[in-house]
């Protein structure tokens, strides 16, 4: 687990910008009721461009980094797979956006990242408004200010309540979509602050005073400075584990990710990944959430995306906040904080699709060990709980909780604990074949691990 300076921002777009010793983190999170499609300029590396309500996107920064990041909204593709947006778009007709300006109005989240991971962070409005932005710096002092907190700085207003009728930008129906600034909109030197109207000579004007009575930790004019542009350093250094993917089984895959007790959902909580691939995943500490893989995935004439086992329900690759249909092999963590206690298990409860194992890489304690499944439980499995694909052959195997939904195999009612709820004939099945995994909701001895020392993670699918 890696320890990286952290910002937060949120769209109703929550940016944490975490800063320390080593390098500047973004933590952004999506709040708006709607997807958003992240932008930057100059290229800020590598991140994930598309954003579900609720999604959290974790992602480190170069140092040194100026420049400007923004969502765009309402985006597609056209006949022809030309990408655009109404608002944000950046002309390149690609959903990865790193470089080019965008085309205004757009909210601006303006960072500079110096090499000693000091952050100067503004949001701006002096090209116009689109979404709600907050700025959150987790911890941390302002730079030659004795002892101050770096504060918050937000746009979390409606700005069009307050659009003028000159300023608004439309779409082609001719609805709004976002508010302008008056220099790009007026294209007059009084709101730009050029000519006559530089340096001193820029005031705020009637349309910035209407933004800022909404939005007064923004800037709203060229010459704004109230507040000041915030420079952070010291931030608190975030602690993430990285999750490592391997697929060694012969067929494509596509994992899941759910966060759990209804917390920000990854931004990658679903994806592809062909044979023998790799891919890594940042998570936050603390997270609780689980894994698991899709198999036998395709799009039917509509584009709707399902898959044989493990789907779900999304209708697309990504899972937005759904968890798996069992039956599925499933991976369960809990992240600690601060390099705290992780604990994480595999687990059957919900039937089996996969073989599947985890591993920590780092970390310290008598459990802090790997666990595997690595057997083919659909080979043993019991036809009353067989899943048989088209072909005929078994593809996954329920649980007996999930095939009969009684009592005594799911712990529920009268068996509802440790000692009234032992293993059934059906669960032993599961753990003869994968003794390190949870075959029924009490089977915690021989199935929890645990790990201090911030830890990264392996999880591979037929291992």
């Amino acid at each position: 687990m890696e320890n990286k300076a952290s910002i937060s921002s949120l769209l109703l777009l929550l940016l944490i910008i975490s800063g320390g010793q080593s390098e500047v983190i973004l933590n952004i999170e999506n709040q708006c009721s709607y997807t958003v499609w992240l932008a930057a300029s100059p290229s800020s590396g590598d991140f994930n461009s598309e954003h579900a309500p609720g999604t959290l996107e974790i992602f480190s920064m170069p140092e040194p980094w100026t420049g400007s990041i923004w969502a765009r909204t309402k985006c597609s593709n056209n006949e022809s797979f030309y990408f655009s947006c109404e608002t944000g778009d950046c002309g390149t007709g690609q959903v990865d956006c790193q470089g080019p300006m965008p085309r205004y109005p757009v909210t601006l989240l303006n960072l500079s990242i110096n090499n000693k991971s000091e952050v100067s962070y503004e949001v701006s409005l002096n090209h116009g408004f689109n979404v709600p932005i907050r700025i959150r710096p987790d911890g941390g002092t302002l730079v030659d200010r004795s002892g101050s907190s770096c504060p918050v700085v937000d746009c979390i207003a409606d700005l069009s309540n307050v659009c003028a009728p000159e300023l608004v930008a439309t779409n082609k129906n001719g609805s709004y979509v976002a508010c302008n600034s008056p220099c790009d909109a007026l294209r007059d030197a009084r709101f730009c602050c050029t000519e006559n109207f530089s340096g001193q000579a820029c005031q705020p004007n009637q349309y910035s005073k209407k933004f800022k009575q909404l939005c007064g930790l923004a800037h709203t004019y060229p010459a704004d400075n109230d507040p000041p542009t915030y420079s952070c350093g010291g931030a608190n250094r975030a602690h993430l584990a990285t999750i490592t993917f391997t697929n060694n089984c012969p067929n494509t895959i596509w994992p899941g990710a759910l966060t759990a007790d209804g917390g920000a959902q990854l931004s990658e909580n679903g994806f592809e990944l062909a044979s023998k691939a790799k891919k890594t995943l940042d998570v936050p500490s603390p997270w609780k959430g689980r894994f698991w893989a899709r198999t036998q995935c395709s799009r039917d004439s509509s584009g709707k995306f399902t898959c044989a086992t493990a789907d779900c329900g999304s209708g697309q690759v990504t899972c937005n906040g759904n968890g798996a249909a069992p039956p599925a092999s499933l991976v369960e963590f809990t992240i600690a904080a601060d390099k705290g206690q992780d604990f994480f298990d595999l687990s059957l409860v919900d039937g089996f699709n996969l073989p599947l194992s985890v591993a920590p890489q780092g970390g310290s304690g008598a459990t802090c060990t790997t666990s595997s499944c690595k057997a083919n439980v659909n080979a043993v499995c019991p036809s009353e709980l067989a899943v048989k694909g088209s072909d005929g052959n078994v593809i996954a195997c329920k649980s007996a909780c999930v095939a009969f939904n009684e009592p005594q195999y799911c712990c529920t009612g009268a068996f509802n604990k440790p000692e009234t709820c032992p293993p059934t004939k059906y669960s032993k099945i599961f753990k003869d074949q994968c003794p390190q995994a949870y075959s029924y909701a009490y089977d915690d001895r021989t199935s929890t691990f645990s790990c201090t020392g911030g830890p990264n993670y392996d999880i591979t699918f037929c291992p």
